[in-house]
């Protein structure tokens, strides 16, 4: 066998790696860094991709084949290899020769040779014609830009049709509002006169029948503002555990009238208030417990009411949860996914008869959505039904009956700030040790164990924020628990309350601030009620 040299073995390697090259049609030069570019070496599709010969690429450099690259472009190149860790690079790049041969789109990716001293070698280069992909991308971009256009006109015409169809049931129910004002008013005029029965029992079903005309139209105005995401609440605080009462209360007798049992467990507090628009939520429940008595002839209504405190961002608000059961028709699982939907009803039967347009549940459901909320149903035909509605409220106050476990560190260099801080804590049923300066905090809080810091920001020498940030520093280094850090202070800022948060305090509690504010941090920090 005859033995094949080293030099002869890498040079047949090279040849292969070349007509490989060739043959996927991938361009390979090598150029002098040191004189702008001269070729050294091109194959033969990277003198194709040029439009000439090797031999005519031999003789030119960069410059002179590609006009889009300068002799003083090529060197900066050169020169921003050299300054790069990695020599490498990767650009794309139009090729036109001359202006009548038809323009390509190259890919190219080389590699800046150095010798033993880091000085420039060479310029390795492999180039790839591109156009087909550069063509179908443009393409593809083109298309895109016309879609969004379409979407874009799509969506305004949309929104246009939207805005006619609010327009148009604003308008119609306007014009109806209008003689069923003056019905509506002439019938209670009439009541109040001295009638026989006959006629009162006529002036009754005008005014029934007209009520309930009343309702429709509210119902389609509602409806119509929740499509078109119109419908604004008008939050304000409430009084839970009354404000739910009253509503089912107030419509209790529609119950009695048929002799159904109707009970209500009510079992949210007497210290919580919430921040609700009472109307809409009045809405919900009337429309449920509403349903509720009309599809039950006989048998019972459970009411149950519940409401917790949870914690979402640091800020606290009621989970409030209602669950209406009844003993009345029920449903089939087939149209428990479609009870929402508008203008619908369990099945046509329904509509013959019970009355009603098909639009309370949907609106419910709406509304209990622009609360944070949802409504669920499960249902047994000829059974009943059970509507859970969860709506989620922010909390605004909660009575001095509540307190809460805990020792706090209370940290201000004004003393009647501390006095405030210090009898308000104790009020809520806490311990509290108070200092006057974020040295001594940053001492203590190594020394002991606090529940809480309420940390005063504006203090001498070393403020709020640079004593919060050493104890956090110093927790990690010592991996203490983490103790929950109040940042009180007069500013109330969105810079300030970022600054807070970024050296790790969990609260921002602005001054002044009173007892429910203060509750409302704490439980907010994590610590329990008693």
């Amino acid at each position: 066998m005859t033995k094949i040299s080293d030099n002869e073995t890498s040079d047949e390697l090279i040849h292969q790696i070349l007509a490989l090259l060739d043959r996927e049609g991938v361009g390979f030069e090598i150029t002098d860094p040191n004189n702008n570019g001269k070729y050294l070496y091109v194959n033969e599709t990277a003198a194709k991709q040029s439009g000439l010969s090797q031999d005519q690429m031999l003789s030119l450099s960069v410059p002179d084949v590609n006009p889009e690259w300068s002799a003083e472009k090529y060197n900066a190149l050169m020169q921003e290899l050299l300054r790069s860790e990695h020599r490498n690079f990767q650009i794309k790049t139009v090729h036109q020769l001359n202006p009548s041969d038809p323009k390509i789109s190259l890919l190219i990716n080389g590699y800046l040779e150095t010798d033993s001293e880091d000085h420039p070698k060479r310029l390795l280069a492999l180039t790839q014609n591109i156009s087909e992909l550069t063509e179908a991308q443009q393409l593809l971009a083109e298309q895109k830009e016309k879609l969004e256009e379409i979407v874009i006109k799509r969506t305004a015409e949309v929104h246009a049709l939207l805005q006619i169809k609010e327009q148009f049931i604003a308008n119609l129910s306007h014009e109806i509002r209008t003689p069923l004002h003056a019905i509506l008013a002439m019938t209670e005029s009439l009541e109040n006169e001295h009638i026989d029965l006959k006629t009162k029992a006529k002036t009754t079903l005008i005014k029934k029948n007209s009520e309930s005309l009343l309702h429709l139209l509210d119902s389609l105005l509602d409806a119509s503002k929740l499509g078109a995401n119109k419908l604004v609440l008008n939050p304000k605080e409430i009084h839970l555990r009354s404000t739910l009462q009253s509503i089912f209360d107030e419509d209790a007798i529609l119950a009695q009238k048929k002799n159904l049992i109707l009970t209500i467990n009510n079992n949210v507090s007497s210290d919580l208030y919430a921040k609700a628009d009472e109307s809409r939520v009045r809405q919900i429940l009337k429309n449920i417990f509403g349903n509720a008595v009309k599809f039950t002839e006989r048998g019972s209504i459970d009411i149950s009411l519940n409401a917790t405190i949870n914690h979402k961002d640091g800020n606290p608000y009621v989970l409030l949860e209602i669950s209406i059961t009844d003993t009345g028709i029920g449903m089939e699982a087939q149209y428990l996914n479609h009870i929402f939907d508008r203008f619908s009803q369990a099945d046509s039967s329904i509509s013959r008869n019970y009355e009603g347009s098909g639009l309370g549940l949907s609106i419910s459901k709406d509304l209990a959505e622009l609360m944070n909320g949802a409504i669920t149903v499960s249902s047994t035909l000829n059974k009943g039904s059970t509507f859970n509605v969860i709506l989620n409220l922010p909390l605004t106050t909660i009575t001095h009956a509540m307190k809460i476990n805990g020792h706090a560190l209370i940290v201000d260099d004004i003393e009647v700030n501390r006095l405030v801080a210090y009898e308000l804590t104790c009020q809520l049923g806490m311990e509290a040790t108070k200092i006057a300066s974020g040295m001594e905090a940053i001492e203590l809080a190594q020394k002991e164990t606090f529940d809480v810091i309420l940390m005063d920001i504006q203090m001498p020498i070393v403020d709020g924020i640079q004593a919060s940030k050493l104890i956090r520093d110093l927790e990690s280094l010592n991996s203490k628990p983490r103790t929950p850090i109040i940042a009180v202070t007069a500013h109330n800022t969105d810079k300030d309350k970022e600054e807070c948060f970024s050296v790790g305090m969990d609260y921002y509690l602005p001054k002044p601030f009173n007892l429910n504010d203060l509750y409302k941090a704490f439980v907010a920090c994590g610590l329990s009620e008693k």
